[in-house]
């Protein structure tokens, strides 16, 4: 309860309790339970090395079947698709469906989760809705299972022409959330909704989503909320804001292990550092370099502006350094987007 609640810290006091006075025959599932405490904490390295053992074969039926879907989830908030879908096709689906029912919105909602994650949003929504469908037990209802009315909004919104659909999930997430109380719900219930919504409401909602996830210490929440509001400020020109919520973003991916997630940002980020230096170049210093960039020669570049040759070199040595690159083959290649 103390990890559905979001009240981690009392959940680990909770549970070295329990594992010093458990017996041997329950050793599994408290390795389960301290995996689920590990990924909420956002150290996914460290959850995924609990879950690994326990999604074996040889491990008890009843913790098996709970540790492979939380291993896929896992895997996904990591950013390891692909080992996600190869872990979850280890297994035969229908096999998995066919055994506790409470086990079922488990494995629905872990291959929706990697369906959106893969960009196959129809096919997200109807494991969503399917899991929405089916009765859930406090024994399951964690993480994807608890926010799948959300999840289920985020694949419709994906899927496109699915709106109505979309916003009418959110409000439903957003509602559970509050009667639920905790703040890392909520969060993600507001992220949910900044997400769908696309209106001029989304800085804010973001903001009070990252908020709430600060308090929770939801370092998964954050380190997504962190992107996606650095990223909408960097687009509305709001360049200062937008690279302290991106460079949080990065450190918090960073450190809960999910590498593809900090390479967004910082992709991010250099363009924001690429504007900053293209800023610098005078209007003739821009002129120059992009003819150079077009091919022309230090010659050619000079005869069209009626300027000295060396008049031209001394402009493009002040380009490359205020551009941070080293000559002209960096400046053709590409990887500098002039104005």
């Amino acid at each position: 309860m103390l990890l559905y609640a979001g009240e981690l810290v009392s959940a680990d006091a909770q549970l070295r309790r329990l594992e010093n006075t458990c017996g041997e025959q329950f050793t599994d599932l408290m390795t389960l339970l301290r995996a689920q405490h590990a990924r909420l904490a956002g150290d996914l390295a460290g959850a995924r090395s609990l879950l690994v053992p326990l999604a074996s074969t040889e491990a008890a039926p009843p913790v098996r079947p709970l540790a492979v879907a939380f291993l896929v989830e896992t895997l996904v908030e990591s950013g390891e698709i692909e080992s996600a879908a190869a872990k979850l096709g280890e297994y035969d689906f229908d096999e998995l469906m066919a055994g506790a029912q409470i086990t079922r919105p488990l494995f629905l909602a872990a291959r929706g989760i990697l369906h959106f994650a893969s960009g196959r949003f129809p096919e997200a929504v109807e494991d969503f809705l399917s899991c929405m469908r089916l009765p859930v037990t406090e024994m399951v209802a964690l993480s994807a299972v608890m926010r799948r009315r959300g999840l289920a909004a985020l694949a419709a919104d994906g899927a496109g022409g699915r709106q109505r659909l979309s916003a009418t999930l959110a409000a439903q997430e957003e509602e559970a959330a509050l009667a639920w109380g905790s703040p890392a719900y909520v969060g993600w219930a507001l992220y949910t909704r900044a997400m769908v919504e696309r209106s001029e409401e989304t800085t804010r909602l973001l903001d009070d989503a990252i908020d709430l996830m600060d308090v929770a210490r939801s370092r998964v929440g954050l380190a997504n909320a962190c992107y996606e509001l650095g990223s909408r400020l960097a687009a509305s020109g709001n360049e200062t804001a937008a690279k302290e919520k991106l460079e949080r973003a990065a450190l918090l991916a960073r450190q809960i292990g999910n590498a593809k997630l900090a390479d967004k940002a910082h992709t991010v980020l250099r363009g924001l550092a690429q504007n900053d230096q293209l800023r610098s170049l005078t209007t003739q210093e821009l002129k120059i370099a992009e003819l150079a960039r077009a091919g022309y020669s230090n010659k050619q570049i000079a005869e069209r502006l009626f300027l000295a040759v060396r008049t031209i070199e001394f402009h493009l040595s002040n380009v490359y350094r205020k551009l941070q690159i080293s000559g002209r083959r960096e400046l053709m290649d590409g990887t500098i987007k002039l104005l």
